[in-house]
């Protein structure tokens, strides 16, 4: 009897996983079929399946103007810098998360300070609001001061939404690492930095890398701020360059989905590349400091 349940226990965890894997991997398969598939067999009923008559031409007009073939005017050929300037806006953005989130992090875990406790959860209520509460501010104080549609104001704007989970996650990280390795540092000579850099954060190493990772997810496909913030193709990230062929007169389904494509391998690397480390640093900041 129990060899029974057993049985029927892996078939259905088994079951659930299959399930899981077809719902992430059919709309990514038919991402990929849609961006080599014509107009025709997009709006073909029943859908096609598979492409009659595959094509690169959508990737074409992307990369029209990398090849000679453009003049840069169009809303394909957009989506080029705007990849560009995502891949920019994403890597200052994890940098500067991994900068100040790691030191506020190990601030946080080590140090008794006024206000400690409130800070914190303060940090955590600001991300805890909505995007479109925080929109109005960021437009009007950036229209102000000049950084409006600049690469400048979207990092700002994205650190400072991504910013306090990448504390928090560091705070918990730093909060598991015995205290007593540092101060044995610091009795064979090291300062209270030196055993901060040589010690603590070698051993945060995988926390960092869960932090750097999902702040740029974050950066990558966050939309709207983006969408308020920038006017042109200056600032604007792949996200909005994509919704921008959606047009009253014409919706060019090919080159969407084929923009989405490419907006979606640079994430999809990343996290095949440090997904051993990513299930290290959440599990472990997780923990209560």
């Amino acid at each position: 009897m129990r060899l029974h349940n057993r049985a029927l226990h892996r078939v259905f965890v088994h079951l659930c996983a299959l399930l899981i894997a077809l719902m992430v991997l059919v709309p990514f398969y038919w991402l990929v079929v849609s961006s080599i598939s014509t107009n025709a067999d997009l709006m073909a009923r029943p859908p096609n399946w598979f492409p009659q008559e595959p094509t690169v031409g959508h990737y074409r007009d992307i990369f029209a103007q990398l090849l000679g073939e453009g003049s840069g005017m169009t809303q394909a050929e957009q989506i080029v810098p705007a990849l560009r300037n995502s891949l920019v806006i994403a890597g200052w953005v994890t940098a500067l998360n991994l900068l100040f989130g790691s030191l506020a992090g190990y601030a946080f875990a080590r140090f008794k300070f006024p206000f400690r406790k409130s800070l914190l959860f303060g940090l955590l209520a600001g991300r805890m609001l909505p995007v479109f509460a925080i929109i109005l501010p960021f437009f009007v104080l950036f229209r102000q001061i000049g950084l409006n549609d600049t690469i400048t104001g979207v990092v700002i704007a994205h650190t400072g939404m991504t910013l306090p989970f990448s504390i928090w996650l560091m705070r918990g990280f730093f909060s598991q690492i015995p205290v007593d390795m540092e101060w044995a540092a610091r009795v064979d000579g090291c300062s209270r930095t030196g055993a901060m850099v040589r010690i603590a954060f070698p051993l945060a190493i995988p926390g960092m890398i869960a932090a750097g990772l999902f702040s740029f997810m974050m950066s990558w496909n966050e939309f709207p701020l983006v969408l308020v913030l920038t006017e042109t193709s200056q600032a604007t990230t792949v996200q909005p360059a994509i919704a921008s062929l959606w047009s009253q007169t014409r919706v060019d389904y090919g080159v969407m989905m084929a923009g989405a494509l490419l907006a979606a391998i640079p994430p999809i690397l990343i996290a095949l590349t440090l997904q051993r480390y990513l299930v290290t640093g959440l599990t472990s900041g997780g923990a209560k400091g």
